[in-house]
């Protein structure tokens, strides 16, 4: 949540985040499960999309 906030104040927030080690699952786990979300972007792609929306979550 704190991300798209700070993005929301012209702040770039590139966000790492990791598989979940419990029973709910992680971020990337959570995203993984929306059709055609892609958690390895190339650096290209990761770059764009931070400049377009402001924040961007990678593994």
């Amino acid at each position: 949540m704190l991300g798209p906030m700070v993005a929301a104040y012209s702040s770039y927030v590139p966000m790492n985040a990791s598989r979940g080690l419990g029973h709910t699952g992680g971020t990337l786990d959570k995203l993984e499960a929306i059709l055609g979300f892609n958690i390895f972007p190339d650096d290209n792609t990761f770059r764009k999309i931070i400049q377009d929306i402001g924040v961007a979550i990678v593994s």
